[in-house]
């Protein structure tokens, strides 16, 4: 029973062969029978059924069956003499022998299946819909919380005569939206006064690539201070506009700012330099208030994949506006410091929020602009002192004696706002329009304004730099009004117009039920980026370079022509476990590896001038080890921000890279490890979603799905494994008649972290048959 068990689990992929009997010898009935006739020229004897006795005994025996003979008969006498209990215990300890042996054998390649909430999730599909509904529950307290802090400011406002909402000097936005930290948060508008630049244009019908990617049967969302120009041309040239107003009329109108950022993302190209990145897309036009609850609610119950956010809370240098007047006023908190804002770098509810909410809607990805601290926004008084206000940690008080420097540490670092610190989102910088495209690193001029990094942590701040200059749009003064603006606001519809056409791409090859993760569509963006800056690698200024939305399709493309997952991998990380599969180079180009994952929530630290306190959760690893070489991932020192990135061990980021400029043809092995125990946002032990993204490797083919080795490794537990491909979910199954469909699953669902996948099942001694096979979950 237990020879048919194995060989059931063994081949229960394939038709099972015909068994044409089973034939003993008649002179050696007590060795293991053939399951064929060894010689058609002797007389067979059916016994029973399908049971044959072979008359083999006038074959001369050789010398090898002599001596087999006398061993066997010796064996018996010896075996007659022994106590009978001894004989059980010996034969139980070689058993356990066996299985201990089995069990190493296999421990290399051991994987533990899907398991969280005490058994009740054991499949990826249950895991995203409880993350579903763990969303749509934070949605409403996030949502109520903002709503609640809403009122509060107004009420404060009201008592200290202080305006709502204005204009500002620059033309855009200014809305006071809760108290954050003591301060007052005002969000503004990140006005500061594309396509070629960052390759999307070769997306397009008539582009390089032939891909023809327009967004047709997608959707964006904006959030922004004010309503989008619904009728304009743009949006609306006679069939019904494409963008629809989610919640309702906002008190700040209807607004130039918003209505220009849609253009960028959705404008149809009526006016073919304002055309947009994503110009046959659908667009979801949300105010900004209450955003952080609204975009839970939208990635919850509408599936939203992406979305744009051109706006944050002033920090240092600002305006107060009182009794419809603006003044000069001080965001910072006096008690902390007198010449440098805390909100600078610092991870704030608001930054916790949004990491909340992308950590439980596993599609979505928020771009967010990085703010534009550098130019006109964190520019103090010309001559100074001057009356101003600031923030006691108390109450507002006039100032007339303090001297405050613009915004910033020397070279401009350290000007991002709490938003763009998030460790979830992709924050985008701006850099200057590159006219025929890309072509080396120096092409790649961050604009004056542009906030840089990096966070409190030192980690990698902005992700990313778009075009965001004199970039022409849609305006709201009219139907057919356009106009040219700068700024932040402009670089992050730029990208994420681009990314959304990635996702068109994304369900053009796998069908909309397989869309990526927002982690791999980060990871994607990041891995492919063109190199800006002096020196390779990441840095503080332009984070991992210019988005280069061309390379991001086509290495899609190749990772879905792969057959293997060769370039884009997506897996599910136990904790104690580790992710390590091969590579093969050809040494004709740089060997890349990106991993990047969506981290749980931190916690804000106490409010101080650049606390260092590490926000990332789970800290993972990425190496890529040839023969006793090990090559490291980047890393940047908060502590010295103009200096190259090295490479070493990174602690404060949830993005890693190793890039291996001139690499040995051959293989490799990708690993990923991670310390301390993998957790959830409660802080339980769980499991961490890794999206990895390999370039300059040469795609190998899917092993045949097979059955390889099935041992017993217990009384009643059998030992499976099978070669796999790393980021592929499997279900192991059995049955007790394979001329059935009624398959069982043995277990949870098995998420492939190395190429060789072994996994311990069931295997009951009461049964007579059971029948294995493994399939590939879709």
């Amino acid at each position: 029973m237990l020879a048919l068990a194995l060989a059931s689990a063994s081949f229960a992929q394939q038709a099972p062969p015909p068994l044409p009997g089973t034939y003993y010898s008649a002179k050696d009935y007590d060795v293991p029978p053939w399951p064929f006739n060894p010689d058609p020229n002797l007389a067979a004897v059916e016994i029973e059924p399908g049971i044959f006795v072979v008359d083999d005994t006038a074959v001369p025996d050789t010398p090898e069956q002599t001596a087999a003979r006398a061993a066997r008969q010796a064996a018996a006498q010896q075996a007659a003499l022994i106590d009978p209990r001894v004989a059980a215990e010996a034969a139980r300890q070689a058993r356990e022998a066996t299985w201990a042996r089995n069990r190493e054998k296999h421990l290399p390649s051991l994987h533990q299946g899907l398991v969280l909430e005490n058994g009740a999730i054991q499949s990826f599909r249950a895991l995203k819909e409880k993350k579903r509904e763990d969303l749509q529950t934070r949605a409403v307290e996030i949502g109520a919380r903002q709503r609640r802090e809403k009122q509060e400011a107004e009420a404060w406002a009201q008592r200290n005569n202080i305006d709502v909402r204005t204009k500002l000097p620059d033309g855009g936005s200014a809305e006071l939206m809760g108290i954050s930290g003591g301060v007052p948060s005002v969000y503004i508008t990140y006005n500061e006064d594309a396509a070629d630049t960052v390759s999307t244009d070769e997306l397009w019908p008539g582009g390089a690539t032939g891909l023809d990617l327009t967004g047709a049967g997608t959707t964006l969302g904006i959030w922004d201070g004010g309503d989008v120009l619904l009728t304009h041309q743009e949006f609306d040239s006679g069939a019904g506009t494409r963008v629809t107003d989610r919640d309702g009329v906002s008190p700040l109108g209807i607004s130039g700012h918003g209505t220009h950022v849609a253009g960028t993302l959705v404008a149809e190209g009526q006016d073919a330099a304002a055309q947009g990145m994503s110009y046959e897309a659908t667009l979801d036009a949300y105010d900004w208030d209450v955003d952080v609850g609204e975009m839970a609610d939208a990635a919850a119950e509408d599936d939203l994949r992406i979305s744009n956010h051109s706006y944050g809370p002033q920090a240092g240098w600002g305006f107060l506006p009182v009794g419809g007047q603006n003044f000069w006023a001080w965001y910072g908190n006096t008690t902390l410091s007198q010449v440098e804002s805390y909100l600078f770098g610092f991870y704030d509810g608001n930054s916790r929020d949004i990491d909340t909410t992308v950590y439980h809607a596993i599609h979505y990805l928020p771009i967010w602009a990085a703010a534009n601290e550098r130019g006109g926004a964190g520019q103090g008084p010309a001559n100074q002192p001057v009356g101003h206000y600031a923030w006691n940690g108390i109450q507002w008080v006039a100032v007339f004696d303090q001297v405050r420097p613009n915004d910033g540490d020397a070279d401009g670092f350290d000007t991002l706002v709490p938003q763009g610190v998030a460790k979830n989102i992709l924050t985008i910088g701006s850099a200057h329009d590159i006219v025929g495209g890309y072509e080396i690193p120096a092409d790649v001029v961050a604009s004056d304004f542009s906030s840089f990094g990096p966070t409190d942590d030192g980690r990698i701040k902005p992700d990313l730099v778009g075009n965001g200059e004199v970039v022409r749009s849609t305006e709201s003064a009219a139907n057919d009004a356009y106009d040219n603006r700068s700024g932040t606001s402009m670089a992050a519809p730029n990208v994420a117009g681009s990314l959304n056409l990635l996702i068109q791409r994304q369900a053009q090859l796998y069908g909309t039920d397989h869309p990526l993760w927002a982690s791999t569509l980060k990871a994607l963006a990041i891995h492919t980026a063109d190199e800006a800056g002096a020196f390779a690698g990441p840095d503080y200024r332009h984070g991992w370079g210019l988005l280069n939305t061309r390379r991001a399709a086509e290495l899609i493309d190749a990772n879905f022509q792969s057959g293997s997952l060769a370039h884009l991998k997506e897996v599910v990380l136990m904790d104690g476990e580790y992710i390590e599969f091969p590579v093969v180079s050809d040494g004709s180009q740089p060997l890349r590896v990106t991993i990047c994952w969506t981290d749980p929530a931190g916690e804000p630290p106490a409010l101080a001038v650049d606390p260092a306190d590490l926000m990332l959760v789970n800290d993972l690893d990425l190496r890529i080890i040839r023969d006793t070489t090990t090559h490291q991932p980047w890393v940047l020192n908060p502590a010295n921000r103009n200096a190259a990135a090295t490479t070493g061990d990174n602690i404060r980021d949830n993005v890693e890279q190793v890039h291996i400029a001139s690499p040995t043809a051959g293989g490799y092995l990708v690993r990923v490890t991670h310390k301390n125990n993998l957790v959830d946002d409660t802080g339980a032990v769980s499991l961490q979603n890794v999206s990895i993204a390999i370039s300059g490797n040469a795609a190998q083919f899917a092993p045949t799905l097979r059955i390889t080795s099935a041992d017993m490794t217990g009384p009643d537990e059998m030992t499976l494994a099978w070669p796999a491909v790393v980021g592929l979910t499997y279900q192991v199954q059995y049955t007790a008649d394979v001329g059935t469909v009624n398959w069982i699953n043995t277990g949870p669902e098995i998420d492939a972290t190395r190429d060789l996948v072994a996994v311990a099942v069931s295997a009951p001694s009461t049964e007579e048959k059971r029948f294995y096979r493994v399939i590939v979950v879709e």
